[in-house]
C-alpha cells in the first residue's frame, strides 16, 4: 500500500512538468491553427417571420460541422474567421391559426469574425473564452431561400494540447440572432451549442 502511495505521488508532481512540456508555452509554437469541429446545436430558438407569416419551429440536438482559421497575438490571444451549417428539423406553423403550413429540414449556416482569449492554464491544458460578430442564416425545404440576420456568440472551452502543433477542446457557447423588419431587437433567438474540435498549428 505504501509503495502505490509513493508511486501515485511520484506521478501527480510530474504530471505537470509533463503538460508544460508539451503545451503552448515551448519554444516554436505555431502562430497559426486550423480547427474542425463537430457541433451539435442543444437548444434553438423558434422565430417568428413576419415575411411569411409564420412561425419557424426547429428542433433541438441538431448535429452539424464547422471549420476556423486563427492567428495567434501573444501568449493569450487569438482571432480569425469561422464558419458552420447544421440541419435541423423544423415545423413552419400559421401566426394566425397555428396550422402547419411546411416541415422538413432546415439549414442554419453561421460565419464569424472571432476572437479568442486564454484565460487559465499556461501548460497543455488551458481554458479560454471565445466570441464573434458575423452573421446566421436559415433556410427552409419548403420556402427554398436562405434568410440572414446579423449575429453574435459567446461561449468558453477547454483545450488540451497534446502536442506542439496538435489539440482538442471542447467548448460551450450560445449564438443570438437577430431577426427583424427594421429595429434590430425585434425577433431575437438565442441558440446553444456544444462544440468538438480537432486543431492543427503551422
Amino acid at each position: 500500500m505504501k509503495k502505490l502511495i509513493l508511486i501515485a505521488g511520484g506521478l501527480l508532481a510530474t504530471t505537470p512538468l509533463t503538460l508544460t512540456a508539451q503545451g503552448a508555452g515551448i519554444p516554436g509554437s505555431p502562430s497559426t491553427w486550423v480547427s474542425a469541429y463537430g457541433l451539435m446545436y442543444t437548444g434553438i430558438s423558434n422565430l417568428d417571420d413576419p415575411d411569411t407569416a409564420s412561425r419557424w419551429r426547429f428542433d433541438d440536438n441538431a448535429f452539424g460541422l464547422g471549420a476556423s482559421l486563427q492567428r495567434q497575438l501573444g501568449t493569450s490571444l487569438m482571432i480569425g474567421v469561422d464558419a458552420s451549417v447544421a440541419r435541423p428539423e423544423y415545423e413552419r406553423r400559421d401566426l394566425t391559426t397555428d396550422i402547419v403550413a411546411g416541415s422538413g429540414t432546415a439549414s442554419i449556416a453561421t460565419a464569424m469574425a472571432t476572437g479568442r482569449y486564454g484565460y487559465a492554464g499556461g501548460g497543455a491544458i488551458g481554458f479560454y473564452l471565445d466570441g464573434g460578430i458575423g452573421m446566421i442564416a436559415y433556410r427552409l425545404e419548403d420556402l427554398g431561400f436562405w434568410n440572414t440576420d446579423f449575429a453574435l456568440q459567446a461561449g468558453t472551452g477547454l483545450e488540451y494540447r497534446f502536442d506542439r502543433n496538435k489539440a482538442v477542446a471542447l467548448e460551450w457557447g450560445r449564438t443570438w440572432g437577430y431577426h427583424e423588419e427594421e429595429d434590430i431587437g425585434d425577433g431575437n433567438q438565442t441558440h446553444s451549442r456544444l462544440r468538438l474540435a480537432l486543431r492543427l498549428g503551422f
